[in-house]
């Protein structure tokens, strides 16, 4: 498999994944790498295994019922 075919079949699986849990580009790649732009970057073929396993590694591991810290609600204050 090419280098290309990986990376094409990679953000099929990612755009998959996002259409199942409901997360944005943006969203996917904050959580993923801590990068809002990592979408637009692998689509230009800029990524590095590194990167390119820590994606796999988010998508098998995410577990959607835990709550992201920059959404958590305050201790002690209910949400409105």
């Amino acid at each position: 498999m090419s280098i290309d075919a990986a990376l094409d079949s990679l953000l099929g699986r990612i755009a998959a994944f996002r259409d199942r849990h409901g997360l944005s580009e943006s969203a996917f790649g904050r959580r993923a790498v801590n990068d809002d732009k990592l979408l637009n970057q692998l689509r230009a073929g800029r990524a590095t295994l590194r990167t390119l396993r820590r994606v796999e590694r988010f998508m098998a591991d995410y577990r959607p019922d835990a709550v992201a810290p920059e959404t958590a609600e305050p201790s002690g204050e209910a949400a409105a």
